[in-house]
């Protein structure tokens, strides 16, 4: 189903998302952010805590390309999720519509 070009809906819908994986998570959002990819795609940088499946940090990209939602999440110790080698995954997703 195409989606709506207005940029409005675009941030609406991507903050739903968010909400839903700490919800989903039973969890609680720390921070969110709006980030490019590629300098040209819509996205939310986010982070915070899940308690489901165990107690662990998130931290994550979505991304709206085209008619796609990319949904990008790290996992695990505080310092892991903080640490350079998540950012670097963060920043290696690349996207084509």
């Amino acid at each position: 189903i195409p989606l709506p070009k207005d940029p409005n809906f675009t941030q609406l819908a991507m903050t739903k998302e968010v909400e839903g994986i700490y919800t989903g998570l039973k969890g609680q959002k720390a921070s969110q952010t709006s980030v490019k990819l590629q300098n040209q795609y819509a996205g939310l940088d986010h982070s915070g805590t899940v308690t489901k499946p165990k107690n662990l940090n998130v931290r994550g990209r979505i991304y709206i390309v085209g008619n796609r939602v990319y949904n990008i999440l790290v996992m695990g110790s505080a310092d892991k999720v903080k640490g350079e080698t998540a950012t670097k995954f963060l920043d290696s997703f690349k996207a084509e519509p």
